[in-house]
């Protein structure tokens, strides 16, 4: 079982994943600098649906998002139609890769970037794959940050119905309302309100991060179509930590705790990591996300991903206090900090992985 975030070639040559929300299975690297490129390979296009949910008939818009695939050990992620999200990303992605040779701390932790391509008739983003030496992956997005968008936001008006109806679906499984009679009078709401009630709800706010999908060999969830999207106070939060992993009876030579204790090795050292970063420090991070992956193998990797929000702050930023309008503030060491913490907990408390 690995037991440190820079193992040998495993975490080394990954990357991939679109969470956008569990959107985009592309994410960052393992840690060497310099990353063997994979021998050549004969097999088909595989669609980027995980490995863990293919036998369970996950479609490829499983995560958010039609299109993407892996193929020879890389990640084909479409390219965004909106060019400031694609020069957000490629921005990110390639200060990264290219940090790898100036020993940027960050660069480990953020998928390796082989630059745009045509595949087709298509554009696509160019990544390692993340999971290519994973068997049967389990997978968790984590969207970090006390808010999940960004302060232009705030100038815009612009009702819509469709982010009215899907809060209106969130009220029926919530059993409560949360819109005002005039919101309903209008059947419409603006996309910052729309953010603003959606992080309020989940852990967000309140612990800087939340839990936005698990994938197991028996379930899929996101964040809006579960109750994952509830999950706001610390027992909840573990309890959706805790079924990201294979049960003490799927493992094959490693216990949950074991890679319970390896997934927290790697988030401290993920965070020493940023504190030490100029690329962090001069970065604001919105709808980013840590990729989880582990297999019953006991394999485990976290990594950095989703770019498409964040742009750069020159003046500098500290991640670690309270979000004021101006300020820039995202929170993001807040949210790594408890989701540490919470890692800590379940070590310590559940029985249960003994």
């Amino acid at each position: 079982m690995q037991t440190a975030l820079a193992p040998p070639a495993t975490q080394d040559r990954v990357d991939r994943f679109d969470p956008s929300h569990m959107t985009q299975r592309c994410a960052g690297a393992g840690s060497s600098f310099q990353e063997e490129v994979p021998p050549p390979m004969t097999k088909q296009p595989t669609p980027v649906v995980p490995m863990a949910t293919r036998d369970a008939g996950v479609s490829d818009t499983a995560f958010g998002h039609a299109g993407p695939f892996s193929e020879d050990g890389f990640f084909y992620k479409p390219v965004s139609t909106s060019q400031e999200r694609l020069a957000n990303e490629t921005r990110m992605l390639e200060l990264c890769t290219n940090g790898r040779q100036t020993n940027e701390p960050m660069s480990r932790f953020v998928p390796e970037y082989f630059g745009i391509v045509n595949r087709g008739q298509r554009r696509y983003i160019k990544l390692r794959d993340l999971l290519r030496d994973f068997s049967k992956p389990w997978l968790m997005d984590i969207k970090m940050g006390v808010r999940c968008y960004a302060e232009k936001e705030l100038k815009n008006s612009k009702p819509r119905n469709d982010l009215y109806l899907r809060m209106v679906k969130m009220e029926g499984r919530m059993g409560r309302e949360v819109l005002t009679p005039e919101e309903r009078a209008a059947q419409a709401i603006t996309k910052l309100r729309w953010m603003t009630l959606r992080d309020s709800l989940s852990s967000t706010q309140t612990l800087g991060f939340r839990v936005d999908a698990v994938v197991t060999s028996s379930f899929h969830k996101t964040a809006f179509e579960s109750e994952l999207f509830m999950a706001r106070e610390d027992a909840d939060v573990m309890a959706a930590l805790r079924s990201f992993l294979p049960s003490r009876t799927a493992c094959v030579g490693c216990t949950p705790r074991e890679m319970a204790c390896t997934l927290l090795i790697q988030l401290r050292e993920l965070r020493q990591a940023l504190m030490a970063s100029k690329v962090f420090t001069e970065t604001e991070f919105i709808g980013s996300s840590l990729f989880f992956a582990a297999d019953t193998t006991g394999k485990v990797g976290v990594w950095m991903i989703d770019f498409n929000v964040t742009s750069a702050c020159d003046t500098g930023l500290r991640h670690d206090i309270p979000w004021e309008a101006g300020n820039r503030e995202d929170g993001y060491l807040i949210g790594l900090r408890n989701l540490e913490r919470l890692w800590e907990l379940l070590i310590s408390q559940d029985e249960h992985w003994q």
